[in-house]
């Protein structure tokens, strides 16, 4: 059950201390999209993506968003702002990170996924080797698709927490 299990768990995305995350030797966050930056049901672009991104290049710490997403929802999103992004990217699966890692030039130390789904963001990232951060959802309700992962999550959050309570924190830091 450890390779489900976050290394950190946070509120919100928005929370990220790129001081904190320096200290950590991390040069890229990669992240989810949908229920993570933005809520799945939500078509336009969000100032708050593009001011993580501002704070975050201010320490010179890139973000990256790794998304199972169709192209044409991540490109419409992240294009305008001049995020990079990996769409379709078949998380749980660790192929796409390990190409987006070496894309960017980092090695799994010096990468955080962050993403609101432990049976793909969290696998992902901890199959990949990286830290690994848990958020909350942005938004309770998910797209059908997700609701599935959302039962198998709850039975793995169980299992987690009989060793191990997770608990959400403001910021990295706390932990």
């Amino acid at each position: 059950m450890s390779i489900f299990r976050p290394q950190y768990t946070i509120d919100t995305v928005y929370n990220l201390n790129p001081v904190t995350l320096k200290k950590m030797g991390i040069k890229t966050v990669f992240s989810d999209l949908d229920n993570t930056l933005v809520a799945w049901n939500q078509k336009e672009t969000l100032k708050k993506i593009s001011q993580l991104r501002n704070r975050l290049n201010q320490h010179e710490i890139s973000l990256v968003v790794i998304s199972n997403n169709k192209y044409e929802r991540v490109n419409k999103i992240l294009e305008p702002l001049g995020i990079e992004f990996i769409a379709s990217a078949k998380k749980p699966f660790k192929k796409n990170l390990v190409k987006a890692m070496a894309q960017d030039g980092v090695t799994p130390a010096e990468s955080l996924m962050i993403g609101d789904q432990i049976l793909t963001d969290i696998l992902a990232g901890n199959s990949a080797g990286m830290k690994t951060a848990l958020v909350k959802p942005l938004i309770k309700s998910d797209g059908w698709h997700t609701w599935l992962n959302r039962l198998v999550e709850k039975f793995i959050l169980g299992c987690l927490n009989s060793k191990e309570k997770i608990t959400y924190q403001e910021d990295l830091h706390e932990q």
